[in-house]
């Protein structure tokens, strides 16, 4: 495979243009200030968007949540497991971060695998946490990864 970007998605500016659509400003700044500390990436691979990954920093306690999703086309090609790479060593490194926070259905073993690969630890599971698409009740695993353990 060949290498992928990660670029900064603006949120913000998508959420603008809807709200200047529909007409809704009294609700935006309320909305925009939830996610001040929210940022979103797009993975790109030949001028394409394949993919994306969230990080919600919590400078307080030195936490980041992270998410992620790709297009089934391009799983188990290694595009994740190149831009996850890259996020670690950024959360830990520039942004003083000593936790990483990821929630994953029960049953998404490449993510588990993923998420294996990169040394993180299983926390517990919280049962019946989300429904899925098809309205069904699913078990998310909370998997953390420690930056004393691992840099």
């Amino acid at each position: 495979t060949g290498s992928c970007n990660v670029i900064t998605l603006n949120i913000n500016r998508i959420i603008q243009d809807y709200v200047r659509k529909v007409g809704i400003k009294a609700s935006f700044d309320n909305y925009k200030d939830s996610f001040k500390n929210y940022h979103n990436y797009a993975i790109e691979y030949d001028n394409r968007v394949i993919g994306t990954i969230g990080i919600n920093v919590n400078k307080k306690h030195k936490f980041v949540e992270l998410s992620y999703n790709l297009c089934d086309l391009y799983w188990g090609l290694g595009f994740m497991s190149e831009a996850l790479r890259s996020f670690i060593n950024y959360i830990f490194n520039e942004l003083d971060t000593e936790c990483i926070y990821v929630e994953v259905m029960s049953s998404n073993e490449r993510s588990i695998n993923l998420l294996n690969k990169f040394n993180f630890n299983l926390d517990g599971c919280v049962r019946g946490k989300y429904n899925n698409r098809y309205g069904k009740r699913v078990n998310v695993n909370v998997y953390t990864l420690l930056k004393e353990e691992n840099f």
